[in-house]
């Protein structure tokens, strides 16, 4: 029997647990009609990763999917994940009432369907440009069921350390017709921070972490934006990480990717968590 853990569980993973511990934005990944999530070279999710939610567009119109990004249960209400998934350039919040959150299986079509009270966008996302506080947090109308696992986040694990990352993006470069219905996982290696300067827009910058790509190969692509980095601790899957972007202003897997780090802003995460109880 699958035992769901508790919301002060999933706080508690925000303080203590991340003591232990040591998109992709092209010229797409900031543009609200086209963010989603995506992995190349990827394969199928090989576990339930229960906490891992897509965002998804109530009105799929023309698009090839309806996912729109990913997110991570942290809460039985809250999910965290890229401040562009939710806010404009600007930091204005979109408007909740156009999307939901899907939870509870690796086939984003059969999962459970949750309307979305609010986006709260990190306050230093467009105060300072779009590549700095690139985090945000979901909240629910309602919370979760009980039979739906939530996770906890931890300060990002020490250069050349092997980390996993998820997501429902593009499986094919450019291919919109490509985004799976079924979760992929992809492993990869942490990176110092010069691996992630390219001397562009989309360079690395204060509480990001950089995770390779193999150019042409594999990693994250459009769709992947807001999907978590995560590190097993003590058998469990932890988020560490939220896919913000690569370099460049076109095409993916052309360069190393940055993930916002998510242990600088537990802080703030938890301030609006607990402030709901």
């Amino acid at each position: 029997m699958k035992r769901r853990t508790p919301a002060i569980a999933a706080i508690a993973a925000l303080t203590g647990l991340s003591m232990l511990g040591a998109g992709p934005a092209h010229a797409t990944a900031y543009d609200t009609t086209t963010v989603g999530v995506n992995i190349v070279g990827g394969s199928p999710a090989t576990e339930d990763y229960e906490f891992m939610a897509s965002l998804q567009y109530k009105d799929q119109g023309d698009r090839h999917s309806p996912v729109r990004c990913g997110a991570s249960l942290i809460d039985p209400e809250w999910l965290v994940t890229a401040a562009h998934c939710i806010a404009g350039g600007d930091g204005t919040p979109l408007d909740p009432a156009e999307y939901i959150v899907s939870v509870g299986s690796t086939d984003h079509t059969t999962s459970i369907r949750m309307e979305v009270e609010k986006f709260i966008p990190h306050p230093t996302w467009g105060e300072f440009g779009e590549s700095m506080g690139d985090i945000g947090l979901i909240k629910l109308a309602q919370s979760a069921p009980s039979a739906v696992d939530t996770t906890g986040l931890m300060q990002s694990p020490a250069v050349g350390t092997e980390v996993r990352t998820l997501g429902w993006g593009f499986t094919e470069v450019d291919d919109p017709t490509s985004m799976p219905v079924e979760l992929q996982q992809i492993d990869t290696t942490v990176l110092d921070d010069k691996s992630c300067v390219n001397g562009d827009f989309y360079d690395i910058t204060l509480n990001d972490v950089c995770l390779e790509t193999e150019p042409a190969v594999s990693g994250p692509c459009t769709g992947d934006s807001g999907s978590p980095a995560l590190r097993r601790f003590g058998g469990v899957w932890r988020v560490f990480g939220v896919n913000s972007r690569g370099p460049g202003e076109t095409g993916c897997i052309n360069g190393n990717q940055v993930f916002t780090e998510t242990w600088p802003y537990n802080e703030w995460i938890r301030e609006h968590v607990l402030s709901d109880k």
